[in-house]
């Protein structure tokens, strides 16, 4: 989407700490995920920055019930300009809770 939308830098957050640590590790991976994190490499050279960063699951709960349902449902679904009505309550939750 960060492509498509033509975008130089991106930011990303994810509450895995191993996803973290094994896609700023640059040296090769002989592991099961060698593959997936070639790729990400290969997209992260696509963009002029990249940030990559850990964020505890109670810190995005949007970010964790939009992963819920995109999992339940199968869809891949894209909003660039107004949160969909199911995602309201935490995203409010999540804004009125920053430090």
């Amino acid at each position: 989407m960060a492509l498509q939308l033509q975008l130089s830098s991106v930011s990303i957050e994810t509450d895995c700490l191993a996803a973290v640590q094994a896609i700023m590790h640059q040296q090769y991976d002989y592991s099961e995920l060698a593959a997936i994190l070639t790729d990400i490499h290969d997209l992260q050279r696509q963009f002029q920055e990249v940030q990559i960063g850990f964020a505890p699951r109670n810190c995005n709960q949007v970010a964790h019930r939009l992963a819920s349902i995109g999992f339940e449902s199968g869809q891949n679904e894209s909003w660039l300009h107004q949160a969909p009505n199911c995602i309201v309550d935490v995203l409010q939750y999540d804004c009125n809770h920053l430090s």
